[in-house]
């Protein structure tokens, strides 16, 4: 075989395997990336399926905040879940994974997520006080939230009950009684409705006094007092003369 022939042989042979490695790193990688969001405003967990190479040595996991530009590249390692931090609210995410083999070869991007962190839930209640007199009676507290952010409301009190709303999602209304006072003092109490103090002041029940007296003398006068939440009083004099034949 001449010199030219085998150099070209040899060169196709090279060739066709740079090929097989190239064909061997993608069929390694392109995990499919599945997306499960946390709890905690700022994280979001991601997991995707474990390449069934025996070469595989770890993953990359890429993020940013545009489509298909990935501004930050995590090495996870050999681990097929991995929680990422430190994400800004109302902020969308995307992410993408490629796992890499022993000796350094990264393959292609996996499909791609995204993720838009919620925006940190703020709540107000209205009003924040209320004030019964001692026959209680009834009313609602008005809550005012983002939609999706949940909350809920209890009494302390046992002389006020929660009858509606004691939970919800998002702006609601909470509904609650307030029992008789039968004591003769006030009472108060704060409830706790979407995180926010609800105060309630309830009068004292009423009461009544009553007192009286009399006294009388003689020397031809008389006289006399009462009261009971109010007075009156009377006088009065007489003289007696008698003639004589």
């Amino acid at each position: 075989m001449s010199a030219a022939r085998l150099k070209r042989s040899e060169a196709s042979i090279s060739c066709r395997c740079k090929a097989s490695i190239l064909v061997i790193l993608l069929l390694l990688c392109v995990p499919a990336l599945l997306f499960t969001g946390s709890n905690a405003f700022a994280q979001v967990t991601l997991s995707w399926n474990a390449s069934s190479s025996p070469s595989a040595a770890g993953y990359n996991l890429y993020y940013g905040t545009a489509s298909g530009n990935y501004a930050n590249n995590v090495k996870v390692g050999n681990v097929t879940t991995y929680a990422v931090s430190g994400l800004s609210a109302g902020t969308t995410y995307y992410f993408a994974a490629a796992s890499y083999d022993t000796s350094g070869h990264v393959s292609g991007y996996s499909n791609q997520v995204s993720y838009t962190v919620p925006t940190a839930c703020t709540y107000s209640v209205s009003p924040t006080t209320a004030s019964y007199t001692s026959s209680g009676g009834a009313g609602t507290v008005t809550v005012t939230t983002q939609s999706g952010c949940a909350w809920t409301a209890s009494s302390v009190a046992s002389w006020m009950t929660i009858t509606g709303g004691a939970s919800g999602t998002g702006s609601g209304t909470v509904s609650y009684t307030v029992a008789a006072n039968t004591a003769t003092s006030s009472q108060t109490a704060a409830s706790t409705i979407a995180g926010q103090s609800f105060t309630v002041s309830e009068s004292a029940a009423s009461s009544s006094t009553g007192s009286g007296s009399s006294s009388s003398s003689g020397s031809g006068s008389s006289s006399g007092s009462s009261s009971s939440s109010g007075s009156s009083s009377s006088s009065g004099s007489g003289h007696h003369h008698r003639w004589w034949d």
